[in-house]
C-alpha cells in the first residue's frame, strides 16, 4: 500500500508476554461497558519508511460511532484488535472513503451518505501521512505531514482539504489527493494493498481458477494496464481519423489561401491600372473633340428625322380627326335611334318579346360604336401628345447644339470620380480579403479545440454510463435474488454443491452462506 522499506510484526516486549495474560485483557475487554479498539503497535530495531505511512486517524460520526480516535499508528505493522462493534471495521472503511474510494468498494453501502450517523447531519474523517525523506512529496510545502481531512454531507456529497503538517490548508482539489496517492503508490482500490472481509470471503470461497486469476489481474493492476491500454488505442485511432479530416480541411484552406493570394495580386496591379489611366486621361481628351463632332452631326440628323416625323404626325392627326368626327356623329345616330326604339319599346309591350333580338343587335353595334369612339379619342390624344413631345424634343436638341461641351466636360469629371471610387473599393476589398484568412484560421484552432474537449467529456460520460449500467443491474439482481447480495456466482455455487450431495459426494451438506442463515432486528 505504501513504500515501506521493511516490516516487524513483532516486538520484544510482546514477544515475551505470556498467552495467559492476553486472554485475561480480552475477557476484561468484555467486562467494559463501552466498545473500545486497541491498536499495538510494532516497535522495530530496523529502519522505518518516511513516507506514504499512516501516522494517525480520526473518525466524527462516521457510520455507528461518535468520535473513534485520534489513533496513532506505529511505523510498522499495527495490529487493530477489539470487541465486535467496537470500530475496527469502520477504521479500514474509513480508510478507503477517507482517501477518495467509492462507496461501492468498502462493501459496506452504496453512497456515502450511508456512512453518515444516525441523526446527524454530517461525518468527518482525518488521515495523517507521513511526508518525510528525499522522496517526500512537496516538502517544502506540506512539510513531514500530509493532513486529508474528508467531510461527507447527508445527501452524498463530500468535499477535502489537504493541510501541511502546521494544520495551513494547502488545497480542496481532489487531483491534489491523487497526486499525493500517486506519488506515494497508495492504491485504496487495490485488494492486495486493502483486503476487506468481503473481498477475502470471495477470494476464500472461490474454487474457480478464472477468478483467482482475475484477482490477480487486478491485484497487479495488469487488469487497469489492459483497460488503459485499449483506451490509448481507442485514443489513438480517433485521433488518427481527426487528423486525416484535418489533412483534408488543411487542403481545402490552402485552395482558398491561393484563391486569396490570386485576388491579393490583382489588387496589386492597380499601380498599373492608375499609370493607364493617366495616358488614358490624355488621349480621352482629343477622344472628346472627336465624340462632340460626332455627337453633333447625329444631332442634326435627329432634329431632320424629328423634323419629317412631326409632319407625319400631323397628317395623321388630321386623319385621326375627321374619323373622330365621323364616330361621333355614328354614335349620336345611334343614340337617337336607341332612345326611338325605347319609346316604340314602351308603347309596344307586347311586342317587346319579338323585336327583343332586334334591340341587343342593335345595342351589340351600340357598344361597338362606343369602343371605336373611346379607341379613336385615345388614339388622338396620344398623337396630340407625341406632338407635343417632338416639338420639345425639337427646341432640346436646338439648345443642346450650343450647350453640348459643358456636358461632355462633367460626364469626364464623373468617369474620373467613377474611376476614383473604383480604386478605393478595390483597395478596402484587399483588406476585407486578410481580414477574412486571419477570421478562417482563428475559427479552424477553435473548432479543433472544442472537438478535442467534446470528444474527451463523451468518453468520461459513456465509461461513467457503462459503470452505473453494471451496478444498477447487479442491485437489480441481488434484489430479487437473496443469494446474489453474497455474489453474483453463489447461486450457481449452492447449485453446484445440491447436485454433488444428491450424488453422494458429500456425508453432509455444507452450510451457507452464513448471512443468509440470519436475521438482524433493529431494536
Amino acid at each position: 500500500m505504501a513504500k515501506r522499506k521493511e516490516d516487524n510484526f513483532f516486538s520484544p516486549e510482546n514477544a515475551k508476554r505470556p498467552r495467559q495474560e492476553e486472554l485475561e485483557d480480552f475477557d476484561k475487554d468484555d467486562d467494559e461497558d463501552e466498545c473500545t479498539v486497541s491498536f499495538i503497535n510494532g516497535t522495530s530495531t530496523l529502519t522505518a519508511a518516511e513516507v506514504g505511512i499512516i501516522e494517525s486517524i480520526q473518525l466524527r460520526n462516521f457510520m455507528c460511532h461518535s468520535m473513534l480516535g485520534p489513533f496513532k499508528f506505529g511505523s510498522n505493522v499495527n495490529f487493530v484488535v477489539g470487541n465486535n462493534g467496537s470500530g475496527k471495521s469502520a477504521v479500514l472503511t474509513a480508510l478507503i472513503v477517507g482517501l477518495g474510494g467509492k462507496a461501492i468498494a468498502t462493501n459496506r453501502g452504496s453512497s456515502l451518505k450511508g456512512f453518515v450517523k444516525d441523526g446527524q447531519t454530517s461525518a468527518d474523517i482525518s488521515i495523517t501521512l507521513r511526508n518525510r525523506g528525499d522522496d517526500a512529496y512537496r516538502a517544502n510545502v506540506y512539510g513531514d505531514s500530509i493532513i486529508v481531512q474528508q467531510h461527507i454531507s447527508m445527501d452524498g456529497s463530500r468535499s477535502y482539504k489537504l493541510k501541511s503538517a502546521t494544520g495551513t490548508v494547502v488545497s480542496t482539489r481532489k487531483e491534489e489527493l491523487i497526486a499525493i496517492l500517486d506519488h506515494f503508490n497508495i492504491q485504496v482500490d487495490n485488494p492486495v494493498s486493502v483486503l476487506t472481509q468481503e473481498m477475502s470471503k470471495q477470494f476464500l470461497q472461490s474454487k474457480n481458477e478464472g477468478d483467482k486469476y482475475k484477482f490477480f489481474m487486478k491485484a497487479t493492476q495488469l487488469e487497469q494496464m489492459k483497460e488503459d491500454y485499449s483506451y490509448i488505442m481507442e485514443t489513438k485511432e480517433r485521433t488518427k481519423e481527426q487528423i486525416s479530416q484535418g489533412e483534408e480541411r488543411l487542403i481545402e484552406l490552402k485552395r482558398q489561401c491561393l484563391e486569396k493570394e490570386e485576388r491579393f495580386q490583382i489588387i496589386a496591379g492597380l499601380s498599373t491600372m492608375k499609370t493607364n489611366l493617366e495616358h488614358l486621361k490624355h488621349e480621352m481628351a482629343w477622344a472628346v473633340v472627336n465624340e462632340i463632332e460626332k455627337q453633333l452631326n447625329a444631332i442634326r440628323d435627329n432634329i431632320k428625322i424629328g423634323e419629317d416625323r412631326a409632319a407625319r404626325l400631323d397628317r395623321k392627326m388630321e386623319e385621326q380627326q375627321v374619323r373622330l368626327h365621323e364616330a361621333e356623329k355614328k354614335y349620336k345616330d345611334i343614340q337617337d335611334k336607341l332612345e326611338k326604339i325605347s319609346e316604340e319599346t314602351n308603347a309596344r309591350a307586347p311586342e317587346c318579346m319579338a323585336l327583343k333580338e332586334d334591340v341587343i343587335a342593335k345595342k351589340r353595334a351600340y357598344n361597338e360604336a362606343e369602343v371605336l369612339y373611346n379607341r379613336s379619342l385615345n388614339e388622338y390624344r396620344a398623337l396630340k401628345k407625341d406632338d407635343e413631345q417632338l416639338y420639345k424634343r425639337i427646341e432640346e436638341l436646338k439648345r443642346s447644339a450650343d450647350q453640348s461641351l459643358e456636358p461632355e466636360r462633367l460626364e469626364r469629371q464623373k468617369k474620373i470620380s467613377w474611376l476614383k471610387e473604383k480604386v478605393k473599393t478595390l483597395e478596402d476589398q484587399e483588406n476585407t480579403v486578410s481580414q477574412e484568412i486571419e477570421q478562417f484560421q482563428q475559427a479552424i484552432d477553435k473548432d479543433k479545440e472544442e472537438y478535442t474537449r467534446i470528444k474527451r467529456e463523451e468518453s468520461d460520460v459513456r465509461n461513467a454510463l457503462n459503470y452505473n449500467q453494471k451496478q444498477l443491474k447487479e442491485l437489480k439482481d441481488s434484489k430479487t435474488d437473496r443469494l446474489k447480495r453474497f455474489g453474483p456466482y453463489v447461486p450457481a455455487l449452492l447449485e453446484a454443491i445440491d447436485d454433488a450431495y444428491r450424488r453422494g459426494q458429500f456425508t453432509y451438506k455444507p452450510v451457507g452462506p452464513l448471512g443468509i442463515c440470519h436475521r438482524f432486528v433493529r431494536i
